[in-house]
């Protein structure tokens, strides 16, 4: 078992023309804490949304445990990877009790 836990190898994305982040790489280790610091539009959120497959990369490769993200089914990566942003609004009638129950849906059959 490797202590790697997330790779990022020469991530390069971009919101059409426009380029947010080129050749990023990093590797995050079991047991560390890391942190993202930069300005607003810097591209901070973009990485986040990226390591979790909610964007696909232009270029680069994003590793989970040793594995291409992309090649990860969505159930079991929703067991390993889970994101809380920041900003969100509130569209559904649900209490926080049952919000926070709704992480609970990839481990139900």
């Amino acid at each position: 078992m490797t202590d790697r836990i997330l790779e990022v190898e020469g991530l390069t994305f971009g919101y059409g023309r426009e380029p947010v982040l080129s050749d990023v790489s990093f590797t995050a280790c079991r047991g560390e804490f890391m942190g993202i610091l930069g300005p607003n539009g810097a591209g901070k959120s973009t990485l986040v949304h990226l390591c979790c497959r909610l964007l696909q990369p232009d270029l680069g490769r994003i590793s989970l445990s040793g594995r291409a993200l992309d090649e990860w089914p969505r159930r079991a990566l929703a067991r390993e990877v889970a994101l809380v942003p920041q900003d969100t609004g509130v569209t559904f009638p649900f209490t926080v009790e049952e919000t926070v129950l709704m992480g609970r849906a990839p481990y139900l059959g």
